[in-house]
């Protein structure tokens, strides 16, 4: 995925001639896994964040939906879940200087049996979409059940909510290469695992991302149209939940992204990502043992030079290795 991004763009936009073309910075889209158990983790995410002036501050704040339903038995390994995630992520970001930015984040999570099974069982049918197993007669229940060589290793059927894992990053922009920046994340296991909003345990990340390499400014193609175009890779190692030792893990993660945004005025940017990360689990559990493949739309409306509302929609590629469908949308404040 690294290398075939920036190969196909190349091909489309760059040209044998060179002249300045349009490009702009922009945020990566924040986009996760939603999955049961895997959201208990914080995978590694090669994010880019557009840097401001030293001493300044940012406030994310948004709400995510993720719907979700799979039911299957691999080697006598019954995994069904069947339910809807509310969180709502709240994020700090302080410039240090022009080199580093510290951000912190924390969630609060809702599991429930949700609101919108109907809607995408319609949705499904509407467009002739597999329902990978939805059925018309079962909306809105909640089930998380994993057995494991006979054992309940997981299970949840009442609603419950409660505060997530807490996040600090910092991500440090290079000044001799425009447009890449490393990050490193470590995650503090202020969630509940009785409560499914966290694994109890520290997980730390590093990634690497690129923003606009130099040909995508040399272009000619589309030479006028106001264009970002990021890609970057991440490394993680994550704790280990005691419940779930009985399944074989991979206790180091690795994940990919690539993505584009198009600038259709100078208060609207269109984003467009796909992200990939490699399995958590040795089984093939597809929800748990395979390579997860999500693409994911935005849109962001600069409301004011320091107020911004984003709108998000995620859809799996790879059926049941991440949630059928997420939704999320949310208010930025820069001061």
């Amino acid at each position: 995925m690294r290398k075939l991004i920036p190969t196909l763009m190349t091909t489309f936009l760059a040209s044998t001639s060179s002249h300045s073309s349009t490009v702009f910075y922009t945020d990566t889209v924040d986009v996760r896994n939603n999955s049961p158990i895997v959201m208990l983790f914080t995978l590694p995410k090669a994010n880019y964040s557009v840097f401001r002036k030293t001493g300044s501050h940012e406030v994310k704040s948004r709400v995510e939906l993720s719907n979700y339903y799979s039911r299957n038995k691999k080697q006598d390994t019954p995994f069904n879940i069947d339910g809807e995630t509310w969180i709502l992520r709240n994020s700090y970001s302080y410039q240090l200087n022009q080199e580093y930015k510290l951000h912190f984040h924390t969630s609060l999570i809702q599991h429930t049996g949700g609101i919108s099974d109907r809607l995408i069982y319609e949705y499904h049918e509407a467009l002739s979409l597999p329902q990978n197993g939805r059925l018309d007669t079962e909306h809105d229940r909640l089930i998380w059940n994993l057995n494991y060589q006979g054992n309940n290793l997981l299970f949840l059927n009442e609603n419950t909510s409660a505060w997530g894992d807490s996040e600090i990053s910092l991500t440090w922009k290079a000044s001799s290469h425009k447009g890449v920046q490393l990050s490193t994340t470590l995650k503090l296991p202020t969630g509940n695992y009785s409560k499914k909003t966290g694994s109890e345990q520290a997980d730390i990340t590093i990634s690497i991302n690129q923003q606009n390499p130099d040909w995508l400014g040399e272009r000619t193609i589309l030479g006028d149209t106001p264009l970002s175009l990021w890609y970057g890779v991440g490394l993680g190692y994550l704790g280990k939940i005691s419940a779930l030792s009985a399944i074989p893990r991979y206790p180091i993660v690795m994940s990919a992204l690539g993505g584009i945004a198009w600038q259709t005025s100078k208060n609207w940017i269109l984003k467009t990502q796909v992200d990939i990360h490699s399995p958590l689990f040795k089984t093939s559990i597809r929800e748990l043992g395979w390579v997860p493949v999500q693409i994911s739309f935005e849109s962001l409306f600069q409301m004011r030079q320091d107020i911004a509302f984003s709108a998000m929609i995620a859809q799996d590629i790879r059926p049941r290795s991440v949630p059928d469908v997420i939704f999320s949308t949310g208010l930025s404040f820069a001061f």
